[in-house]
Order: structure tokens, then sequence, then C-alpha cells
């Protein structure tokens, strides 16, 4: 199988190139690639659970809601979910949702939110922004991209 996260440019990114025998989690993100590409205000959580992944979904999508506190007139970060899926079999799931604008985001107090959120309701998980076409992570998740990779890719 060709592996569905690779290093390029020393920033970790989900490629399109999917081979067919590949996770259901790793063709849905090849499919949102492409359908999302265009758009710079889209963020997706993969995530593993050992527990019931669909139990899990919901929590993925309240953690990604938190309301910003210094927001005026947008107060929750992803008001907008667009997808989910969940692969029963491997135990992973997807949660791909709207920014609250269209420009690439001010995740300053974002991430800490998800990063600390995460590991309290999934086994493993990783946040990626749609940057210039592809899928990105934040920087320092790389232990989390293998894991993910190896458990749902």
């Amino acid at each position: 199988m060709k592996k569905l996260i690779s290093f390029a440019i020393g920033t970790t990114i989900f490629l399109t190139s999917v081979s067919a025998n590949a996770s259901v989690i790793s063709q849905k993100m090849s499919e949102l690639e492409s359908k999302y590409s265009e758009r710079s205000n889209v963020v997706a959580v993969v995530f593993y659970s050992e527990k019931n992944p669909y139990s899990v979904v919901g929590n993925v999508k309240n953690l990604m809601h938190t309301r910003d506190v210094g927001a005026l007139f947008y107060p929750y970060w992803v008001p907008t979910f667009y997808e989910t899926e969940v692969d029963k079999k491997s135990g992973c799931g997807l949660v791909v949702g709207k920014w609250y604008d269209s420009n690439y985001p001010s995740r300053g107090s974002w991430e800490p939110i998800m990063q600390k959120g995460l590991p309290r309701i999934t086994d493993n998980a990783i946040f990626v922004y749609m940057r210039n076409g592809k899928w990105t992570p934040t920087e320092g998740q790389e232990g989390h991209l293998d894991a993910i990779e190896n458990i749902c890719g």
C-alpha cells in the first residue's frame, strides 16, 4: 500500500495518490482533498478509538465547535460540519468542518484546545488544514501522523 502520509518540503501532507486497497478513511481523505482543494477554510480531524468510533464523532465535533471567547462576530471556531466518516473495522474516523472565516485561520488559541482535548476523547488523533490544495498538519504532530498512518492508512 502506498504511504498515505509523506514529508514534503519540511511539512507533512496527505497525498492524493492512494492505492485500491487503502482504508476507508485514507480514500475519503483523498476524495476530500480534491473536493476542497480550492478552499482555505476547511479543517479535518482524523482519529482512532479503541471504543466505538461512532460514539467519538459527536465529542470530536463538540471539541472542534469550541467557543472562541475573543470573537465578536463569529463565536465558534468550527460552526459547520461538511463530512463525517467512520470505519468501524479499523476504529478510525474523520470529521471535516468549516472555519468561521474564509481566510486562513488564526489558530493560536484553538490548537491548544484541540491538543489538550483530543487525547481525552480519542486514543490518537490529528487535525489538518486545507492549505494550497493539500491537507497540512500543524508543526509537532509528526508522531501522531505516524501512528494514525499505521492504524488508519
